[in-house]
């Protein structure tokens, strides 16, 4: 069948148009649109090379160049970075916006009286990928701090104690109070490079912060015992149920259930006096199972568990709940050493009422009214953390 000429669907001249005239207008703003496309994309060209500052500054936890105009660092310290890592430019959150750098754990940090945090990342200049997070808190109290720092150390450290706070350096990460301060470090990894680094801004936050005295009980149980700082605590009255049993500071043992105590008196004979006191207290409960040392150990008659305390100078020390006599034992020997190294001075301030502050914490100035809150936190995850970028402790199964 003949193709008409007509016909546009096997048109052999395709090419052809129709058309008899364009519009000048639709050229026009064709023409207009290339040329707006050409300059939105001129901008982004430009922007990719030189980004805004203060992108960086709202994105915590990202490194940044390092700052080109004087930065007021508050009490965070010069130099924190060793040779071959730079510092970020330093961040600060008050209550109003931590929720940026900390979303969903600010509320912890404001449980223990917070009211700043000062942030610095420290990365690598030949690896930007290998970085250090150093975020300082103020707690506004030196007991606020040890509250926070002891909810998030992890539970196989053993914190060393200095005149003026705690450190830990564990794998990828420091834990350390100074003072008020609570600060921590996170790096990307556990190389040789970021423990270094961490270890020097350990030192360098040590002697740009000011410290304060430790409850004195910190220098007989953690540095002593080497017990858990999240595992001590206070009890300014009525311990153990007992009435007489006021002052007393306790700490809790691996196991869980036994605890250990100790109290100070003015003299020595009112010392032997309480430690009367608290075997008849311990008798209340349960029978001798055995005498040993001078010491009655007393069977509690429900629980089965083992309690006794002891005189030495002006203190009154002991066990409680222990799992049997030889655990008792052993446990008071270990904590009847401990006292007997005791430093003078820091004797002298066990003889000082403790005052108790609103965070839960206390510090050894004397106190005015007698004291009616308990002291800290028991850090209370189980296992052994690793820590993310973001600073987040990970607890793995079986670890």
């Amino acid at each position: 069948m003949a193709t008409s000429k007509e016909d546009r669907l096997f048109n052999t001249t395709g090419r052809k148009h129709y058309r008899r005239r364009y519009n000048l207008t639709e050229v026009r703003i064709g023409a207009a649109i290339l040329v707006l496309l050409g300059l939105v994309l001129a901008w982004v060209l430009y922007k990719g090379q030189y980004p805004d500052p203060e992108i960086y500054a709202s994105s915590p936890g990202q490194m940044n160049r390092a700052p080109t105009r004087a930065v007021d660092r508050g009490p965070v310290p010069e130099g924190l970075a060793i040779e071959g890592f730079r510092e970020g430019e330093l961040a600060t959150f008050d209550s109003s916006n931590l929720y940026e750098k900390i979303d969903g754990r600010e509320g912890y940090y404001k449980s223990f009286g917070f009211e700043r945090l000062y942030f610095i990342a420290l990365a690598s200049k030949s690896d930007p990928a290998l970085t250090v997070d150093i975020e300082l808190y103020d707690q506004g109290s030196g007991a606020n701090a040890l509250g926070a720092f002891a909810g998030e150390i992890p539970p196989s450290a053993t914190p060393e104690v200095s005149d003026g706070g705690l450190t830990v350096l564990d794998r990828n990460a420091l834990f350390m109070t100074r003072g008020r301060y609570y600060a921590r470090g996170i790096g990307s990894d556990e190389s040789d490079e970021v423990k270094k680094q961490l270890a020097l801004a350990s030192k360098k936050l040590a002697e740009g912060l000011p410290g304060e005295a430790l409850p004195w009980s910190y220098t007989l149980f953690v540095s002593g015992m080497g017990v858990n700082p999240g595992k001590v605590s206070y009890q300014p009255e009525n311990a153990f149920a007992f009435e007489f049993a006021s002052d007393v500071h306790t700490a809790l043992l691996e196991d869980g259930e036994t605890e250990i105590f100790v109290v100070s008196q003015p003299t020595a004979e009112e010392a032997a006096a309480l430690a009367e006191k608290f075997e008849a207290g311990f008798l209340g409960y349960g029978s001798v199972k055995a005498t040993e040392g001078g010491v009655a150990w007393v069977a509690d008659r429900y629980l089965d568990r083992v309690s006794g305390a002891k005189q030495s100078g002006v203190f009154v020390f002991g066990i409680r709940s222990a799992e049997d006599v030889e655990a008792a034992k052993a446990a008071l020997e270990k904590l009847e050493q401990s006292v007997a190294k005791l430093p003078p001075e820091v004797v002298e301030r066990a003889k000082q009422k403790p005052k108790v502050t609103a965070s839960g914490g206390y510090d050894d100035a004397p106190a005015e009214e007698p004291a009616t809150e308990e002291a800290p936190v028991e850090g209370a995850l189980e296992g052994e953390p690793t820590y993310d970028t973001e600073g987040e402790p990970s607890y793995e199964e079986g670890n």
